[in-house]
């Protein structure tokens, strides 16, 4: 049987859009390593998957860190200890038969995309089974097969089999967290019109759902304008914007399309 390979959908670094690593990291999705590299073409861990899926869901972790009640191998010495109750609790991860979770092992593209099939049921999607889907391997099939949009994400059809047991990159996981977000609602604080800009003042004014809102500018704020990057004074007004908020409810990045 011959088994088709998904498109790639993400590859090196350049194929991850500027907007998308821009959100994911701004949101503390994926962050980077300290020295401030993203290392897309580096595998991601089933660790990493989790707490990327968990703050995508803009879920926190818990303020103790203790052991993981369900897996016996996440102590709390490892730094995704603090998500682990809060991604068992809500559904998102079971772990193996033997009671561990290898929170340390390269996840792959199949446990990957069962993954994203439950943030698509968390978020209340409901089951689609309107075709047989051919994944393999096969204990991937039920969950992923009864997830519409991850199916559109990955490009399956009713084609020959897909195989899907390959290790992901962060710059794959990236970009099919990005396109959950975009599916969701979840990729931006304000969508709507830039009116305003005070550069004097930093702030902007956006009009949203028929009100006006005043926005203060963060000092460190990206400002994209159709993707690349540009500086406050040379946007144009009228246009649509979407606007990301800081913790502190700054404007902290403000793409302009």
């Amino acid at each position: 049987m011959v088994l088709h390979q998904i498109p790639v959908i993400a590859g090196p670094s350049s194929d991850v859009p500027v907007v998308a690593a821009e959100i994911l990291s701004e949101r503390g999705i994926m962050t980077g390593d300290p020295d401030g590299m993203m290392r897309w073409d580096e595998q991601l861990t089933r660790a990493e998957a989790v707490k990327v899926l968990l703050a995508g869901l803009r879920r926190h972790p818990a303020g103790a860190t203790k052991p993981s009640e369900k897996f016996s191998d996440v102590g709390s010495d490892h730094w995704v200890a603090k998500w682990m109750s809060q991604a068992a609790g809500i559904g998102l991860v079971r772990g193996y038969s033997d009671g561990m979770f290898r929170p340390d092992q390269p996840i792959s593209m199949a446990e990957y995309a069962v993954l994203l099939s439950r943030v698509y049921a968390i978020l209340g999607g409901h089951p689609s089974r309107i075709a047989v889907v051919r994944v393999r391997p096969d204990w991937a099939a039920d969950e992923v097969g009864a997830a519409e949009p991850v199916l559109r994400w990955l490009a399956i059809g009713q084609a020959a089999p897909v195989d899907l047991d390959f290790p992901v990159t962060r710059a794959q996981a990236g970009n099919l967290l990005w396109a959950a977000l975009q599916e969701f609602g979840l990729a931006y604080d304000i969508i709507g019109t830039l009116v305003s800009v005070d550069s004097r003042e930093r702030a902007i004014e956006i009009e949203a759902n028929s009100r006006i809102l005043r926005l203060a500018v963060d000092a460190d704020c990206v400002v994209l304008l159709r993707g690349s990057p540009s500086g406050l004074s040379e946007v144009a007004l009228g246009a649509p914007c979407r606007v990301v908020l800081a913790p502190s409810g700054l404007c902290s990045l403000l793409v302009i399309e």
